[in-house]
């Protein structure tokens, strides 16, 4: 409902902030919150190969990332890519078990930093004119070094969070 006005928003003015919040993005990235979420069963592995056919229909006007960021392209690019990834991360979650074993470790790490792939991936689609291959490559690379640099790093603290509150409070606490 919001994001609806958001996007008509987006659609009947010349915002940045309506134009940054219609855009598919941020559609796409509600999907993604929506699949963290939604159960998973060994079953509903069968939406990788559902979401990577639908990918095979993508039209090739929406191919080019840079050209579908629009609000006018939102549906149409949610539709084409943000349906077909979520079933593939669906699907991908609901197998995750299965992909334990040391023979996965690629693909585990590439889903491990898959956060921060999100978060970096727009300096290669945007900031290098290769081939898509390449900028994939360069993007999983940086998503990956950004996953091991910053975001590991980040999830080590938050786990120190509550002995470094009390710390902190044991320290206020002689001050008094």
């Amino acid at each position: 409902g919001l994001y609806a006005l958001f996007l008509l928003g987006a659609l009947t003015t010349a915002s940045p902030l309506l134009h940054f919040l219609g855009s598919p993005m941020a559609l796409e990235f509600l999907m993604g919150v929506l699949v963290a979420r939604l159960p998973r069963h060994r079953a509903l592995g069968l939406l990788v190969p559902l979401g990577l056919s639908l990918f095979a229909l993508t039209a090739p006007a929406i191919g080019d990332v840079e050209a579908s960021l629009g609000p006018q392209w939102a549906l149409s690019r949610v539709l084409e890519w943000g349906v077909p990834a979520a079933l593939v991360v669906w699907g991908a979650l609901s197998l995750e078990r299965l992909f334990r074993h040391r023979r996965f470790d690629l693909p585990v790490a590439i889903g491990d930093a898959s956060y921060s792939i999100y978060l970096f991936h727009p300096l290669a689609a945007f900031g290098l004119a290769f081939a898509w291959p390449i900028r994939l490559g360069v993007a999983l690379t940086i998503g990956w070094a950004m996953h091991v640099l910053v975001e590991r790093r980040i999830l080590k603290l938050k786990k120190r969070w509550p002995e470094m509150r009390e710390l902190v409070r044991g320290r206020f606490r002689a001050v008094k």
